[in-house]
C-alpha cells in the first residue's frame, strides 16, 4: 500500500488526479484513496501532520512494508529555483532540537531539512536548508508504523523564507510538474 501524507489541498490535488482517487467518507480527515493509495490532507504544522499520520496509518490494516510519503512546499535558505525538487534524509526538528534521518535512496538529489512550529521568514536562522512546517511530526509518527526504508520526504521549493505567501495555483503548479 501506499500512503501520502500531505498538509495542503493544494498540494494533494495533483496528486488525487494523477492517482484518480476518491474522497473517502466517514472520516475524521479529509482521505481520498484507491485500492492501493491512501492520501491524507493533514493541515499545517507539526502537530496536525502527527496526528493525521497516525490516524491515516491506524484507520487502514498497514505492513511495516508499506510505503507512506509526505510531498509538499518548502522554503529555501539556499540557491535554488522555484520548483526545484529535492529528497529529504535529514530532518531537524527545529523546537525539539532532535534530529531524525532517513536513508538515502538511488542517486537522488538530497537535503536537509529543519522543520518549525510556527512559520519563518528569516532566512539567517538556518542555512542551507529547506524548511517546512509538517516534516518533523510526519517523521515521528510514520517512522512508529513504516520501516524508515519506506519513508520518503520530498519537498519542493515554494519561496525563499520570506514573507510571501504562494498562491493555491502556483502550489498545485509546482506539484504538478515534479509528478
Amino acid at each position: 500500500m501506499n500512503f501520502y501524507s500531505i498538509a495542503l489541498k493544494a498540494e494533494a490535488k495533483p496528486l488525487i488526479e494523477e492517482f484518480k482517487l476518491k474522497k473517502s467518507s466517514n472520516s475524521l480527515f479529509e482521505i481520498y484513496e484507491n485500492s492501493d493509495t491512501k492520501l491524507i490532507i493533514t493541515g499545517m504544522g507539526v502537530i496536525n501532520s502527527s496526528i493525521a499520520t497516525t490516524y491515516l496509518l491506524t484507520k487502514y490494516t498497514i505492513s511495516p512494508h508499506d510505503n507512506i510519503t509526505n510531498i509538499g512546499i518548502a522554503g529555501c535558505s539556499f540557491k535554488a529555483n522555484i520548483g526545484e525538487c529535492f529528497y529529504i534524509n535529514k530532518v531537524i526538528c527545529y523546537d525539539s532540537k532532535s534530529i531524525e534521518l532517513l536513508p538515502k535512496k538511488e542517486d537522488k538529489i538530497y537535503k536537509k531539512l529543519t522543520s518549525f512550529s510556527t512559520p519563518q521568514d528569516d532566512k539567517t536562522i538556518v542555512k542551507n536548508s529547506l524548511i517546512d512546517m509538517e516534516a518533523c511530526g510526519f517523521i515521528k509518527s510514520a517512522k512508529k508504523f513504516i520501516d524508515k526504508e519506506n519513508i520518503t520526504i520530498i519537498k519542493v521549493v515554494s519561496d525563499f523564507v520570506d514573507d510571501s505567501i504562494p498562491s493555491h495555483e502556483s502550489i498545485c503548479k509546482i506539484i504538478k510538474k515534479i509528478l
